[in-house]
């Protein structure tokens, strides 16, 4: 379906940034590049991923990464370990969580909510759809520049629950 590479091999993890029971992601650095990566590890569901699953995931991977949405970490590769489990690389996003701005002014917190609906459509003009919207998954750096995070989830994990909804999580679905 796409290519099998062992992160592990090919990547040095440096710390777990953020763990779920499908989902971890790492902190990392690429020794070939010498540049400091983001690594998203996503479970199968079952023993292995379906062929589904793989297929979603390919096809929601590859056209983010030639889209480059702003307002989306960009995606340098992607791809499957050898135990089915799928895969992102992306750039680091800095900034802290939308989470984080409780209690934050309304005249900073719309700017940043816009910025977010603008990422939405401009992946849904790709044909995309995030799924997995919470707080956590907004990044805001510095200037209030928002970014979404938790991108492939529900692409790869949709049969997770047993109803085939994509995005339906008992995070995602707190917020929906």
């Amino acid at each position: 379906v796409g290519k099998t590479i062992q992160i592990t091999e090919s990547f040095r993890l440096l710390r777990v940034l953020k763990a779920s029971p499908q989902t971890t992601v790492f902190q990392a650095s690429d020794p070939q590049s010498g540049r400091e990566v983001v690594i998203k590890l996503l479970s199968p569901p079952g023993a292995i991923a379906s062929e589904a699953s793989q297929q979603r995931f390919i096809r929601f991977a590859e056209t983010l990464q030639a889209a480059g949405i702003q307002g989306m970490p960009r995606i340098l590769d992607h791809g499957f370990q050898p135990d089915s489990s799928a895969f992102l690389v992306m750039e680091p996003v800095p900034g802290e969580g939308l989470d984080t701005l409780a209690g934050v002014r309304p005249t900073r917190t719309i700017p940043i909510l816009a910025q977010v609906v603008a990422t939405l459509q401009a992946a849904a003009k790709q044909g995309l759809a995030h799924h997995n919207l919470s707080p956590d998954n907004i990044q805001v750096a510095a200037g209030d520049a928002a970014c979404l995070l938790g991108i492939g989830s529900a692409a790869f994990l949709a049969e997770a629950d047993g109803s085939g909804m994509l995005g339906h999580s008992p995070e995602a679905d707190r917020y929906a």
